[in-house]
């Protein structure tokens, strides 16, 4: 079968080339010029908008649309300057963008999202028809035989993320120094951040080994015995599929794809805003609840490593290639 010899080589590629959840695959029009070899009846496979021969079988996989950040930046809304649209961006620029993705998603034969949440702004407020959008998740790369929860000891929390302030930097220390306060033993590691404002630098029990290489930050997650990452913008989040497999219980904000990878009470907690008062009293829930939070996320750890595989979602494209006669 052409369609699944296609998407095997398509799962070899992203399980070989994108390192710790990051997808970056961006198709150029000269590459797809020279993709006369791909069957132009069976389905192919695209991750940014292209109008070629083959977009009548075409699918378009992606964890963000321009036509969402379009919108964020016109708003003006405090999520604006965390779009890849910068404020002196030609707003002409941005629209003849917008029309060629909104030809492509017309066009093609279907259109893949990381995110549950993606599919449905797609629906309602797109306006595609639900029968074209297909929810298939998002892979990462973990190597199993590096999990050792044998350094835990119940109170260490861990960040990770490159942008401190849009993840919710600030609001995770803040809440961990009023939490310090009552449990002056434990301690917070940041990862990947290098614009922690000055003020919140230097606080005792914090520790900021900046950015780390896979390893460096798989013994983290070893180390650490829950995850905090209340981001205000998360369009799919594959940091917490990353902590889950590592038994770590997390705590996102109640938006986005964050309620997809967290059930709240079960493995881990959802805040509503960004209130340093109402993190830390959720941080402290995990505290007081961590036998029974990190044995429930412990027990669905071969569960989190199946769903959040690259294998079961080239499974799922493959199923709805079926679906559609492929």
């Amino acid at each position: 079968m052409r369609s699944a010899f296609f998407l095997q080589r398509v799962y070899d590629k992203l399980t070989h080339s994108f390192n710790f959840g990051l997808l970056d695959a961006k198709l150029s029009e000269l590459q797809l010029k020279r993709s006369e070899k791909i069957d132009p009846e069976g389905p192919c496979l695209m991750f940014s908008a292209y109008e070629t021969k083959y977009l009548a079988n075409t699918y378009m996989y992606q964890d963000m649309t321009v036509d969402y950040v379009y919108r964020m930046w016109k708003s003006k809304s405090d999520l604006s300057k965390f779009t890849p649209l910068p404020l002196k961006t030609k707003e002409r620029v941005v629209l003849k963008r917008l029309e060629k993705n909104k030809r492509v998603n017309e066009n093609c034969r279907g259109l893949f999202t990381m995110s549950k949440w993606l599919a449905n702004d797609m629906i309602e407020n797109m306006g595609l028809p639900p029968e074209k959008i297909h929810y298939v998740g998002g892979g990462c790369n973990i190597d199993t035989n590096l999990i050792d929860t044998s350094k835990k000891n119940g109170r260490r929390f861990l960040f990770v993320g490159k942008d401190f302030e849009r993840k919710g930097g600030i609001t995770v220390i803040e809440a961990f120094k009023i939490l310090r306060e009552k449990y002056n033993d434990i301690e917070l590691y940041i990862v990947g951040s290098k614009d922690i404002p000055d003020n919140l630098k230097n606080i005792s029990g914090v520790y900021n080994p900046g950015l780390l290489p896979y390893k460096e930050v798989a013994e983290l997650f070893n180390l650490c015995d829950f995850f905090v990452l209340p981001s205000q913008f998360e369009a799919y989040g594959i940091v917490f599929a990353e902590a889950l497999i590592f038994g770590l219980p997390c705590i996102g904000k109640n938006i986005y794809a964050m309620p997809e990878f967290i059930e709240n009470d079960f493995n881990g907690y959802l805040i509503n805003d960004n209130d340093p008062e109402e993190l830390c009293s959720r941080m402290e829930q995990l505290l007081q609840e961590r036998g029974r939070l990190v044995s429930n996320v412990q027990n669905m750890r071969d569960a989190y490593i199946k769903k959040y595989s690259w294998r079961s979602v080239v499974l799922r494209m493959l199923d709805v290639f079926r679906r559609d006669g492929f």
